[in-house]
């Protein structure tokens, strides 16, 4: 009798629950077949009960061996969706969250049909200047980042998203330019070291500390430059949209009124404190 792929994709699926819930595991390895094969779900679910893939098995055999290691699904593929477009990712970038989606959403519905000019700081993977590029078509966007290797990969995906970036090496605590931007955009890093022990395995061993991590004794050293340079920059109706640490929105937000302008905490889909948008009064 003949192994079919659904025996395959359960013994993994069993494997992978020593360290994800059941659901989570069986979705993980539906990923990892859908990738492999470039397929879509209903298409998957048709192939089931048909005869085992052993090219697909070695596939999911090595890919399961890294995720044992509590490597991120998305590094073990090598790309992630985001905001309808499809982005590599390695080690050397975060990999992109749904909150930074939502901040993307947010400035993409206050432009639609405009043409802003845009500074974005801390590239990473590129998943935010490239998804404005892409939703903005005629913005002029700039995205500056201190990691030569960030900036490969988020060059490749704007060549795979056709995208029109200028990237910029440079410190963000350090950067200077000359021209007036209508919007600047930051993720910057905000996760105070005293809040590594709540985070998962996942992202401790495998994500870049660098784009993660500040000192507790200097939480908005990112944000500090950030209002210096909308202070000098930033257009007559301008808007800065900046994702947060969810306890510093009040801290935060004061380094542009500081500055002169209006500043608003805003909540994300989950109810928790994640942006700070600023404006000239």
């Amino acid at each position: 009798m003949s192994i079919k792929n659904r025996t395959i994709f359960c013994r993994y699926q069993k494997m992978l629950e020593a360290i994800y819930p059941s659901q989570e595991a069986k979705e993980i390895v539906y990923r990892l077949a859908e990738h492999f094969w470039g397929i879509s779900r209903p298409k998957l679910l048709l192939m089931l009960d048909e005869d085992e893939d052993a090219a697909l098995a070695k596939y999911i055999d090595a890919c399961t061996e890294r995720l044992l290691q509590h490597e991120p699904l998305q590094y073990v593929i090598g790309e992630v969706e985001f905001y309808g477009c499809r982005f590599k990712v390695s080690r050397s970038v975060l990999i992109p969250r749904p909150e930074t989606e939502e901040l993307v959403d947010i400035i993409v519905k206050d432009w639609e049909g405009k043409a802003p000019r845009i500074a974005d700081f801390g590239t990473g993977s590129g998943c935010i200047p490239v998804s404005l590029a892409k939703a903005l078509p005629h913005s002029a966007v700039r995205s500056i980042d201190i990691s030569a290797e960030a900036l490969e990969i988020a060059r490749e995906n704007a060549q795979l998203n056709g995208a029109d970036v200028d990237f910029v090496l440079a410190d963000m605590r350090a950067y200077s330019d000359s021209s007036s931007y209508d919007i600047i955009v930051s993720n910057p890093p905000y996760v105070m070291n005293s809040e590594k022990e709540q985070m998962r395995d996942n992202v401790l061993r495998h994500e870049p500390h660098l784009a993660l991590f500040v000192e507790d004794g200097n939480p908005l050293e990112f944000y500090i430059p950030i209002a210096e340079f909308a202070s000098r920059s930033l257009a007559a109706d301008g808007v800065v949209y900046l994702e947060i640490n969810q306890q510093l929105g009040p801290q935060t937000a004061e380094l542009f009124r500081a500055k002169g302008m209006c500043a608003e905490v805003r909540q994300d889909m989950f109810g928790v404190d994640r942006f700070v948008v600023a404006r000239w009064k």
